[in-house]
C-alpha cells in the first residue's frame, strides 16, 4: 500500500494531505484492471469514480466515435483521470480507452465524499491544492495566450501548406514561367498533350497558351521534325531501364508559326515520375533559336560557294586548319599538280607534305621540290 500512497500524493489535489488523511483514502480504494480495448467510461456518462493510473496506457477521447473525433491525451503510469468526478457531480467530459491491458487504482465518489465530511482538514486541504492549481492556471493562461494564438495561428498556415502543396508549388513554377523567354511546357506522358505552357508561347510561335492547351507537339512541328521527334523518343523508351527524373535530352525542332513562317526550336525535357518510377509528365523548355539556324544555313552556302569558287580556281591550293598543323582543304588543281587524291592528304600533319614524307599509292615518297610550299 505503500507504492499505492505514492501515486496518491502525486495527484495534485492530494498532494498538501497529511500521510495520516492519505491512509483514510487509501481505506477507500481498489484496484480495478482493464483489457486492451476496453473503453473505461464514455463521453457524457455519470461521473462516479477518479483513477489513477499505475500501469499501463489509456486514450482520451472528446467526441469518440463520431466525425469530429479528437484525440485530446495519451496517459501512462502515475497520470489520473476523471478527477473532477469526486468533487461535482457533473457527468464526463471525454471518453477513456484503455490502449493495452491498464491497471488503476480507484476512489468511489461517494465514499470519498463521506471521508471529506467526516474531516474537515482534507477538505480545507483540496481547497487550497485547488486554488494554487486555479491561479497557476490563470496566470499561465494570460501569459500564453498570445504564444498560444501564435501556434494555433501556425499550426493553421502548416495544414493549409499541406493540403495545396502540390498546388503552391505549381504556382511557383507559373510564376518563374511567366518571366522567362523561353517556352516553358508540361506534357501528360499518357495523353501526350500540353497541360501548360507559358505566355512566352505567344512572342515565340504566334499561339497564346489556351490554343494550344490539351493539343500535341504535331500541331505546331513541321513532318520532317515529327518524324525526327517519333524516332528520337523511339530510341529513349528502347532504353527505359535508363531513364531517370534527371537525365535530360535535346532535340532541334522545326516549328511552324501561327503566320506559317518557320521558327527552329532547341528543346530540352525531363521526365517527371511518380514515387513507384512510372513517368507522369515531361517537363521541357523550348528556346528559338532561328537565327542560329540561319548563320548557319548562310555559313554552309557561303562554304559551298567558297569551295566551288577554289575548285574553279587555276592554282593549285591547300588549306591547313585552325591550328596550322593539318591539311583541312585540297582543290581540284591541288589534287592535279600533286598527283594525289584530296582524301590521300586530308588531315595529315602540313610538315610531313613539306619534308615529302607523303607516300602515291604505289608506295613511292611524293617529291615536293617546285612546289611553292617548299620554298
Amino acid at each position: 500500500m505503500d507504492d499505492y500512497a505514492n501515486f496518491i500524493k502525486s495527484v495534485y489535489y492530494f498532494n498538501s494531505l497529511s500521510d495520516e488523511n492519505i491512509e483514510r483514502i487509501l481505506k477507500v480504494c481498489s484496484c480495478q484492471v482493464f483489457d486492451t480495448g476496453r473503453v473505461i467510461f464514455e463521453e457524457g456518462s455519470p461521473g462516479d469514480a477518479f483513477y489513477i493510473i499505475i500501469k499501463g496506457t489509456v486514450e482520451i477521447w472528446k467526441n469518440y466515435d463520431r466525425k469530429d473525433m479528437n484525440l485530446v491525451a495519451i496517459q501512462g503510469p502515475g497520470s489520473f483521470f476523471g478527477e473532477m468526478a469526486i468533487i461535482d457531480s457533473l457527468p464526463r467530459s471525454a471518453t477513456v480507452k484503455a490502449i493495452e491491458e491498464v491497471r488503476t487504482l480507484v476512489i468511489p465518489r461517494q465514499d470519498f465524499l463521506k471521508i471529506v465530511e467526516e474531516n474537515s482538514s482534507i477538505a480545507l486541504a483540496i481547497m487550497r491544492s485547488m486554488s494554487s492549481v486555479l491561479r497557476s492556471s490563470t496566470e499561465k493562461l494570460f501569459t500564453n495566450l498570445n504564444v498560444k494564438s501564435k501556434l494555433l495561428l501556425y499550426e493553421t498556415e502548416v495544414r493549409k501548406l499541406s493540403e495545396s502543396a502540390l498546388k503552391e508549388s505549381e504556382e511557383k513554377f507559373r510564376i518563374l514561367a511567366d518571366n522567362v523567354t523561353d517556352i516553358l511546357w508540361i506534357i501528360d506522358y499518357h495523353e501526350n498533350n500540353f497541360t501548360y505552357l507559358s505566355p512566352a508561347v505567344e512572342k515565340i510561335l504566334g499561339y497564346e497558351p489556351d490554343e494550344l492547351l490539351y493539343t500535341t507537339w504535331h500541331k505546331v512541328m513541321s513532318p520532317d521534325s515529327i518524324d525526327r521527334s517519333r524516332k528520337f523518343f523511339a530510341d529513349i523508351e528502347s532504353s527505359f531501364r535508363q531513364i531517370n527524373s534527371s537525365s535530360a535530352h535535346t532535340l532541334e525542332i522545326e516549328a511552324r508559326h501561327k503566320d506559317g513562317s518557320i521558327v527552329w526550336l532547341e528543346t530540352s525535357f525531363h521526365f517527371l515520375m511518380n514515387p513507384a518510377g512510372d513517368i507522369i509528365n515531361t517537363l521541357g523548355v523550348s528556346r528559338d533559336i532561328t537565327h542560329r539556324k540561319q548563320m548557319e544555313t548562310k555559313l554552309a552556302e557561303t562554304r559551298a560557294l567558297f569551295l566551288a569558287a577554289l575548285d574553279q580556281s587555276s592554282a593549285g591550293v591547300i588549306l591547313s586548319d585552325e591550328t596550322g598543323q593539318y591539311v583541312q582543304l585540297v582543290n581540284a588543281e591541288a589534287e592535279t599538280v600533286l598527283g594525289i587524291k584530296k582524301e590521300e592528304i586530308i588531315n595529315t600533319p602540313i610538315r610531313d607534305l613539306v619534308k615529302g614524307k607523303i607516300m602515291y599509292p604505289d608506295g613511292t615518297p611524293y617529291s615536293n621540290q617546285g612546289l611553292p610550299i617548299a620554298q
